[in-house]
């Protein structure tokens, strides 16, 4: 990481969000180019349907904001990145190094490990998926009587 302090220090701490709504922060590592959080967060990450049929669920990509922490001012950003998670699979564990933009050479390792991909969320598309070809089924046919 490059030091934003007076010193050439950081006390750099992590924010990760997915769509609107889940944020999670790790603590802030004091005094430090080299911080080592090692913490766990379980963050849901929900489905949204592309518009081209349940084979195209996509998910929201993971937004990673590292910032410097200031007591007598306001926190600095140190950089971001975004990482893309469509092709992480239930249960299965990836464990990546990211290159965060804008933090020099800065860099965070990332395990994760989709324990839960919202089944009753994906059943519910593929309901709703099925009734619409129904529907449409149902209006060819209809077209056709009155032809």
């Amino acid at each position: 990481l490059k030091g934003n302090d007076l010193f050439g220090k950081a006390d750099p701490y992590v924010v990760l969000q997915v769509g609107a709504h889940e944020k999670r922060t790790t603590t802030v590592k004091h005094n430090t180019l080299t911080p080592i959080w090692n913490e766990t967060f379980r963050i849901l990450v929900p489905l949204v349907p592309s518009g081209k049929g349940i084979d195209n669920i996509c998910v929201e990509p993971i937004k990673i904001d590292m910032w410097d922490s200031d007591k007598f001012s306001q926190d600095d950003k140190m950089g971001g990145r975004e990482l893309k998670i469509e092709r992480l699979q239930m249960g299965m564990e990836w464990d990546t190094v990211v290159q965060i933009q804008g933090s020099g050479n800065g860099k965070l390792r990332l395990k994760l490990k989709a324990v839960d991909f919202g089944l009753p969320g994906i059943q519910e598309l593929k309901r709703r998926e099925n009734e619409r070809r129904k529907q449409r089924r149902h209006q060819v046919q209809e077209r056709d009587k009155a032809r």
